[in-house]
C-alpha cells in the first residue's frame, strides 16, 4: 500500500505545567503546546491514532533529517512544536512495531489450538539449519544447497537474532515495550544491516530474499533479548496447532543435541502451509519499512550493492 512508503505526522496537544501566575480563588488554568509527533506507526491493538490532522512524509531518515534542517516540516503546522528527539521516537516506534507484529501472530496462532485439525502446519516461522544459512551466504554453494520450504509455502524474509550472553526475564505483557534510550547507539562496523540472499529462480517470482541482522537493527541487548523471544514463542506455537498427519520440516530449534548442533541463529519467515488462517505479511511488511526508514543501501552476498528503493 502507499501508506507504507510514508511516515504519518500527527499534531498532538500536550498539556504542560499547571501556571502559577493566577489569581488567588481562581481555578488554575493548564498551558497548552502544540507538537508534531509520529502517528499511527504502531500496532492499533497498541495505540491508536491520536489526531485526525497531520500529514505524510517519505519513510526515510535521512530526507526527514533534511526537512528537519531546512524547517520544512513547519509547513505542517508553523505554530507546533519539533522535539530533537523525534526522529529517534520514530526509529524506535518502528522497531517495536516489528515486535508487536511478532505478538499478534502468536496471538493468532494461540487461536488457532482450538480450532479443526489443519491438513498441515502452518509453519510460518523456523530456525534455519547451520547448513541452510552457509549456502544462502555463500554464492558458490547457493546453487547446490537451497533454503527448504515446501512447495505450498512462500519464503518472505530472513531474520538473525543471535542468543544474549545473559539470559533476561520479561513478563509477556512487557514484551512489545522496548526500553527507551535516548542515546541510542550507532551501527557497528561489519555485516550490514540488510543483506539479500539468493533464491532458486524457478520457484519465485524474485530472484533475491531479504536477510535482516537484528543485532544490527536492535542494537540493544534488551531489544536483542525480547526480539528472540518473540520468535522462540511463535516456533513454539507454532508446533503445538493440531494439525493432520502431514509431517512438516524439522525444526532445529529442538533440544536434543543433534538438533543444536545444527541449528542456527537465523528464523525464516514463510507463507503458512494450505492457507492457514495467520498472515504473516505484515510483520514481513514492519521488517521493510524499518529498511526504508534507515536509508540504507541493500548489500547482496556477492558484495555488490543496490540503491535504497527511496
Amino acid at each position: 500500500m502507499l501508506e507504507d512508503f510514508l511516515i504519518r505526522l500527527g499534531i498532538v496537544h500536550q498539556p504542560s505545567a499547571v501556571t502559577n501566575a493566577v489569581p488567588v480563588g481562581k481555578q488554575r488554568q493548564h498551558l497548552s503546546n502544540l507538537y508534531i509527533l509520529p502517528d499511527g506507526l504502531l500496532h492499533p491493538q497498541f495505540e491508536t491514532k491520536r489526531n485526525a490532522r497531520g500529514a505524510y512524509v517519505p519513510c526515510w531518515k535521512s530526507a526527514f533529517e533534511l526537512a528537519l534542517r531546512k524547517g520544512q516540516l513547519k509547513r505542517i503546522h508553523n505554530t507546533a512544536n519539533l522535539h530533537p528527539l523525534l526522529v529517534n521516537q520514530i526509529s524506535h516506534q518502528l522497531r517495536s512495531r516489528v515486535l508487536q507484529e511478532l505478538i499478534i501472530l502468536h496471538k493468532r496462532l494461540e487461536a488457532l489450538r482450538g480450532h479443526r485439525r489443519l491438513k498441515s502446519p502452518p509453519n510460518i516461522l523456523r530456525r534455519l539449519t547451520a547448513q541452510e544459512l552457509s549456502s544462502a551466504s555463500t554464492p558458490s554453494l547457493s546453487s547446490s544447497v537451497r533454503l527448504e520450504t515446501s512447495c505450498s509455502q512462500q519464503p518472505l524474509a530472513v531474520i538473525t537474532c543471535p542468543r544474549q550472553p545473559t539470559s533476561e526475564t520479561v513478563a509477556d505483557d512487557q514484551l512489545a515495550t522496548l526500553p527507551i534510550q535516548l542515546d541510542y547507539p550507532s551501527p557497528e562496523p561489519g555485516l550490514p544491516p540488510y543483506e539479500l540472499i539468493p533464491l532458486d529462480s524457478s520457484r519465485s517470482a524474485e530472484p533475491s530474499l531479504p536477510l535482516y541482522h537484528g543485532s544490527k537493527i536492535f542494537r540493544l541487548s534488551a531489544e536483542q533479548t525480547r526480539l528472540r523471544l518473540a520468535l522462540d514463542r511463535i516456533i513454539e506455537l507454532d508446533q503445538q496447532v493440531p494439525h493432520g498427519p502431514q509431517q512438516r520440516h524439522p525444526d532445529p530449534s529442538g533440544k536434543s543435541e543433534e538438533a543444536l548442533e545444527d541449528s542456527s541463529d537465523a528464523y525464516i519467515l514463510q507463507s503458512p502451509a494450505n492457507g492457514a488462517t495467520v498472515d504473516p505479511v505484515p510483520l514481513a511488511i514492519s521488517l521493510w519499512r524499518l529498511m526504508l526508514w534507515e536509508g540504507s543501501d541493500w548489500r547482496t552476498v556477492d558484495d555488490s550493492v543496490m540503491s535504497s528503493p527511496l
